[in-house]
């Protein structure tokens, strides 16, 4: 059996380690993402507009159904349509990272 002590010591060199290596993997990351964006849409502007309109109509629809009554939403908040718009856009991204 290992020593936890041993290993919580080490576990926190590897911890700083990575903290030191967050600024230059953020930028890497904020490149490749970028290039996939423009590599999947080179050719069709409507592809990438489509990144877009998607989350924009789903949020339109859900604020109708509530404005409607159709939709009962338990939720007193004045800025609704901001908080739909910025959950549907973070599912999106989480729905669009699964494929």
């Amino acid at each position: 059996m290992s020593n936890p002590v041993k290993n919580r010591a080490g576990n926190a060199h590897y911890l700083k380690s990575l903290a030191a290596d967050m600024p230059v993997v953020r930028s890497l990351g904020y490149r490749l993402a970028l290039r996939s964006l423009a590599s999947s849409f080179r050719d069709s502007w409507f592809g990438f507009a489509w990144l877009f309109i998607q989350p924009f109509t789903t949020s339109i629809l859900w604020i109708l159904l509530r404005e409607y009554k159709i939709l009962e939403v338990n939720v007193s908040m004045a800025d609704y349509p901001a908080f739909v718009l910025s959950g549907t856009l973070c599912w999106q991204a989480f729905c669009d990272g699964l494929l």
